[in-house]
């Protein structure tokens, strides 16, 4: 009788660990675009959707499925979500009022970390500005060579102290980097002083970011 009832909690066990496994989730960078053909909104509107977003986004951190969030300077937003699949994180993206309203176009990569990670943060919120630079491959870049260079020179790069995040959205050359400061000329030189972005083979937007401090683990 107890061998049989140990047996059964080691099924029970068993069962609830393969529960949890199958919901485990990634996380997915959220690119919100400015989308200069949007459609203009008379205020009323407007103010109905910044606060239907605050209610939006105060749903997915309830949930558990918003990481972080933050504005580039210019124009546009970031956010980090958690989600089981890439179709899962589209469906949470897709119902942000913005991107129903047409406000802006959204991308949703998955995001895999070599330097650095995202921590929770906690009120009150002390904004700070990030240095951010994305790095996209040309679809039509067959040179190899350049692309290993150019993860070479990400790889001397992400050794400096000003340096929290470098993460890879896939193998070909796209992904981010994230400073522990502001945009500086200096730093600028260092990222594109690479023949990868200097042949055309990659391009890179150069930003500031607007987030809480210490996303970043910083």
């Amino acid at each position: 009788m107890k061998l049989s009832r140990h047996i059964l909690l080691l099924l029970l066990l068993a069962s609830l660990i393969c529960a949890c496994g199958g919901t485990e989730k990634s996380q997915y960078f959220v690119f919100l675009n400015s989308n200069p053909d949007k459609e203009e909104l008379p205020e009323v509107e407007m103010q109905r959707l910044k606060e239907g977003r605050l209610s939006y986004m105060d749903k997915l951190a309830k949930a558990d499925d918003l990481v972080a969030s933050g504005s580039f300077q210019g124009g546009g937003e970031m956010m980090i979500i958690l989600a089981e699949s890439e179709e899962a994180a589209w469906k949470l993206v897709e119902s942000d009022p913005a991107v129903k309203a047409g406000i802006f176009n959204a991308e949703v990569l998955p995001i895999s970390f070599i330097k650095g990670d995202i921590c929770p943060w906690w009120e009150p919120v002390d904004m700070g500005t990030y240095g951010f630079f994305r790095f996209r491959t040309r679809p039509d870049n067959q040179n190899k060579d350049l692309l290993q260079e150019h993860f070479y020179l990400l790889s001397v790069l992400e050794d400096a102290k000003e340096v929290l995040v470098q993460a890879d959205f896939d193998d070909a050359g796209n992904g981010i980097l994230i400073l522990d400061q502001s945009l500086s000329d200096e730093w600028i030189e260092n990222v594109i002083d690479n023949p990868a972005i200097q042949e055309g083979a990659l391009e890179v937007d150069i930003k500031n970011l607007m987030i809480a401090r210490g996303t970043f683990c910083d």
